[in-house]
């Protein structure tokens, strides 16, 4: 398969579960997907955003900085991964999880069997 996924982990809270959500994406078995992860911090906390650059400075992982006005809904965070998703030309398919969402250890491989079945 030579299709490219992005998947992106938006988080405004918690970088020790944050953590734990990476290591659950990049554990992932028997799988041929090519993907890059980005951790996207949507919050207000100035503090939070350095407190996950510390989490995870012995890795080598992009992380971006976003500050939406929450509005009681979900959405407005949500929103800016398809603005990170459009501006990374490089993808052709996102996976969003939130900070605090895990992947089971073959969930990219289930995925990668429905790609293999088909020619897009």
């Amino acid at each position: 398969m030579n299709k490219k996924f992005l998947i992106t982990l938006l988080t405004s809270s918690n970088e020790k579960i944050l953590k734990l959500s990476y290591d659950s994406v990049v554990n992932q078995k028997n799988h041929n997907i090519d993907y890059s992860i980005i951790i996207v911090v949507n919050s207000l906390d100035g503090d939070y955003y350095q407190n996950v650059c510390d989490e995870f400075k012995t890795i080598d992982v992009e992380i971006i900085q976003t500050q939406t006005q929450s509005n009681g809904k979900p959405g407005m965070g949500h929103n800016s991964l398809f603005k990170v998703f459009y501006e990374k030309t490089d993808f052709d398919y996102m996976i969003s999880l939130d900070g605090d969402d895990f992947l089971y250890p073959y969930a990219l491989y289930q995925l990668s069997k429905c790609f293999n079945n088909h020619t897009y």
